[in-house]
């Protein structure tokens, strides 16, 4: 968040960040959410306070602004100066700085900011270090909101204000706004083994291994059964954008597609002996891959699913889980005994082993664009591991069990994050909001 002091445009001369030493954001990629009216990005970075960049009140109040500095390698940012062009009224009165971190993202509210001369920097703040405070927690919501069962799919909407819980043995869960989970009852009970949200939250998918397939075009307010896909092993689902685009795997009998949220549908050209226990795909759904356990395959589109390229990572026994950033360049698969997930940087064709270490990788997460990633192992290893430097390395998540963890429903932008276990005995399920 941003205010000025009049609540009107946002003009400044320079935004520059800080270590110890000097500062640190010279060489940083600097973007934003939105196009100044007047001026550069760069006008911003430059110790020319004679130029500015202007961005309209509309664009700054929008709940979706920001300025984004992006680093080629790790710094630890102490503080912040902001310049000022002319009128004091369109000066930086206050400002919220976010950090990726290990576990979440700190958060640093500045301000208020005193108003410097025209053409000159706010002071060297009088604070300590900005981010000297606990990373955004997990929380466990397993006996406050939910039943103490296994699961076995969650699912969120963009924002993450819809989400969707798959019990393995029991009902269905949503959740709308942050409100309390309500039990979908008329479904009924089973092994709920996919979940789907599209971006908006309003179209919902939920099938089971029984077959049945369940959706919603209200967020959830009335379901209505697929009939039309009739009954297969299902075992994930995956929808983007508007939830018109849509995947179904199966455990025998191939990978179907929709284009008009299950209205109509189509085989996709893959095996239909394989066990297809993964698929995700760019929020465009241009990009697609897909897991097959069987063979340790890894099933990768760059035309939207019309044709399919087959890819095993290197001494890939049996595949688990995927997924692929929104350029399709950047692919993770997790597999079972075959060491930790790999790594694709090229779209598929070659493969890199992370520093993980062996275990039963049952799902992977990635941002879209690719910088973190989140893989959890169900056995052996039996931890939840997070990398904010797109694989380079891996630590594991601070607040979470050593549980054998199975599933986990994602933004696309990973600050809201589920993620819960299936075993008997052991049914954990955290959720980590972060600002």
């Amino acid at each position: 968040a941003i205010d000025t002091y009049a609540g009107g445009d946002l003009e400044l001369s320079a935004l520059h960040l800080y270590d110890e030493t000097g500062r640190v954001d010279a060489a940083a990629t600097l973007t934003c959410s939105h196009v100044p009216v007047s001026g550069s990005l760069a006008n911003l970075q430059s110790e020319d306070f004679g130029v500015s960049c202007r961005f309209a009140a509309a664009a700054v109040r929008s709940p979706g602004f920001y300025l984004q500095w992006v680093f080629s390698s790790a710094v630890e940012v102490k503080y912040l100066r902001a310049g000022r062009a002319t009128a004091a009224d369109e000066f930086m009165a206050r400002c919220t700085l976010q950090r990726k971190a290990l576990g979440g993202w700190d958060v640093a509210d500045l301000g208020r900011f005193p108003l410097p001369p025209v053409g000159a920097l706010t002071d060297v703040p009088k604070y300590g270090p900005l981010f000297n405070m606990t990373p955004t927690p997990w929380r466990s919501i397993i006996s406050a909101e939910t039943p103490a069962v296994g699961w076995f799919s969650a699912a969120l909407s963009g924002n993450g204000n819809t989400a969707i819980l798959g019990a393995n043995g029991g009902g269905l869960q949503l959740r709308r706004d942050g409100g309390p989970w309500q039990l979908q009852a008329s479904l009924g009970t089973g092994v709920w083994t996919c979940a789907a949200v599209s971006r908006d939250g309003q179209r919902l998918l939920a099938a089971r291994q029984d077959g049945l397939v369940f959706r919603s075009s209200d967020r959830g307010a009335t379901w209505g059964v697929v009939a039309t896909l009739g009954s297969r092993p299902w075992f994930f689902a995956h929808h983007v954008g508007d939830g018109s685009i849509g995947w179904l795997t199966t455990l025998a009998g191939g990978v179907y597609k929709t284009t008009d949220f299950w209205n109509t549908w189509e085989a996709a050209p893959l095996s239909t002996t394989e066990e297809w226990v993964s698929i995700r795909a760019s929020e465009d759904g241009v990009h697609v891959v897909a897991a097959a356990f069987t063979s340790g395959s890894i099933a990768v589109s760059h035309d939207s699913g019309a044709t399919f390229t087959l890819r095993k990572p290197p001494g890939f026994i049996q595949a688990l889980s995927c997924d692929i950033s929104e350029d399709g360049m950047t692919i993770i698969a997790g597999g079972y005994l075959t060491g930790g997930p790999q790594i694709s940087r090229d779209g598929g064709a070659t493969w890199s082993q992370t520093s993980l270490a062996t275990g039963n990788w049952q799902f992977v997460r990635m941002s879209g664009d690719a910088s973190e990633l989140l893989a959890g192992s169900l056995v052996l290893d039996q931890n939840v591991h997070s990398s904010l430097d797109g694989g380079a390395t891996w630590n594991v998540v601070p607040g979470l069990p050593t549980a054998g963890w199975s599933r986990c429903g994602s933004t696309r932008d990973m600050r809201v994050l589920l993620v819960c276990t299936r075993n008997s005995g052991s049914q954990y399920l955290y959720e980590r909001v972060s600002a």
